[in-house]
């Protein structure tokens, strides 16, 4: 690739055309020979190659098929003058110095270039068509899933706004409940004393009289006599109980509550390495079962949610594993869940219109058979990670109706085994 003199000429651009940038001619070849030297007798690795190069090439990338640099153009093929008179031009003779000898000048110079260690794979133009279709359907499935997760948000936004002030509501009721107690329980004091008996003192009349002397006159004076009011058990019983109810909101919408249902939930997970489980079909929990659905053994590895130490599920949040499945010959396609301790299994198994399911079968193929990573492999693991991703963003694409069958296992644990490495 490059911009020889000879295009300039041949379009008859000149002047200040040869100042605006254009497109860079590109020529096709292969290569021919590696060697060790140069045609100067360097010691510098050297492409021989195919590709033609004209003068203004040199300096100019070759490149692979994979658009990745190869080496840099430097020579083609001199002619020279025969025995007989007439110039020999040989053809197809070029040459590249090789990439290493570019990283060792880019290395000098302070430069680090982004080197590809794999080799170079050219895909057909049926792979380069159903990548484009993979990305279409990825880019579709995320913005749907972008789409779904704003709503999510913005419903968990206005649940949580509502718990607010259905707890607000709560804390004024429980006040106003609080004083209306106390303002009951004085009122009927108030009228209790009222209501009480009172007892009367005699007081000596000492005025003195004129010549009869009047018989001796008590009046009387009322005076209260305490009550003594027993305790209003009820009220306070009540009071109490509006308070509890007041925490149990409180509480059931802090951290505290949240942290402590995470570590309740963490004590289900399955501790043990490697267990084998035996599954029967739950009837009561499987509305629409599969046909044919029956008894399952497997073995399950929970630490790299591997099911047979072979097939891998996606661990979501909440711990419980996911995998998608379709089927090559049917037009029909599953998603698989396990429960995070796995005596839970579920299978919802979908029906697909025969061009969903050629164009999911031909996407899902080109993402590749997805196998257990190896637990000391974290390069593999991270790759298992990725693709499991893409595997359930491209279901979910699919998956969008309901499923024809739902069957669920309930397994129990039999004889553990011992871990495959």
């Amino acid at each position: 690739m490059g911009y020889p003199g000879v295009t300039d000429r041949l379009l008859k651009r000149g002047g200040t055309e040869l100042l605006v940038p254009a497109d860079a001619y590109v020529t096709q070849g292969s290569i021919a020979l590696f060697a060790s030297t140069n045609p100067d007798g360097g010691r510098v690795d050297t492409l021989f190659h195919t590709a033609p190069v004209n003068p203004g090439n040199s300096g100019g990338p070759l490149l692979d098929e994979c658009g990745q640099v190869v080496g840099v153009n430097t020579w083609s093929a001199a002619s020279s003058l025969s025995d007989s008179g007439d110039f020999d031009v040989p053809a197809g003779q070029y040459v590249a110095t090789h990439v290493s000898a570019l990283n060792t000048f880019l290395s000098s110079a302070g430069i680090t270039p982004q080197i590809q260690g794999e080799a170079c794979y050219a895909k057909s133009e049926d792979e380069i068509s159903k990548d484009d279709a993979l990305t279409k359907a990825l880019a579709a499935a995320a913005e749907a899933q972008r789409q779904r997760l704003e709503q999510a948000k913005k419903a968990e936004q206005a649940s949580a706004l509502m718990d607010q002030l259905q707890l607000a509501a709560l804390v004024v009721l429980s006040v106003l409940v609080l004083v209306l107690i106390v303002v009951h329980i004085r009122r009927e004091r108030e009228h209790k004393e009222k209501a009480a008996p009172t007892a009367y003192a005699p007081e000596s009349d000492t005025t003195p009289e004129t010549a009869d002397t009047k018989p001796l006159q008590l009046k009387s004076t009322p005076q209260k006599v305490r009550v003594k009011h027993p305790f209003p058990w009820g009220w306070a019983l009540l009071g109490v109980l509006v308070v509890i109810l007041a925490l149990v909101f409180v509480v059931r919408d802090s951290g505290l509550w949240a942290r402590h249902s995470a570590k309740a939930a963490a004590t289900d997970t399955v501790s043990e390495g490697l267990v084998r489980l035996a599954c029967e079909v739950d009837k009561s929990a499987s509305p629409r079962p599969l046909n044919g659905a029956g008894p399952t053994e497997f073995e399950f590895e929970a630490a790299r949610a591997c099911v047979n130490n072979r097939t891998p599920y996606e661990r979501q949040a909440d711990g419980s594993l996911l995998r998608f499945t379709v089927s090559d010959s049917e037009p029909f396609a599953a998603k698989l869940e396990l429960s995070k301790d796995g005596l839970r299994f579920k299978r919802s198994d979908y029906r697909l219109s025969p061009e969903a399911h050629q164009a999911y079968v031909s996407q899902r193929t080109a993402l590749g058979t997805l196998r257990c990573a190896s637990p000391d492999n974290a390069g593999q693991q991270a790759a298992l990670k990725d693709n499991l991703q893409k595997v359930r963003t491209l279901a979910q694409s699919y998956l969008t109706g309901a499923p024809e069958t739902q069957t669920v296992w309930r397994c129990h644990k039999t004889d553990a085994v011992k871990a495959v490495k």
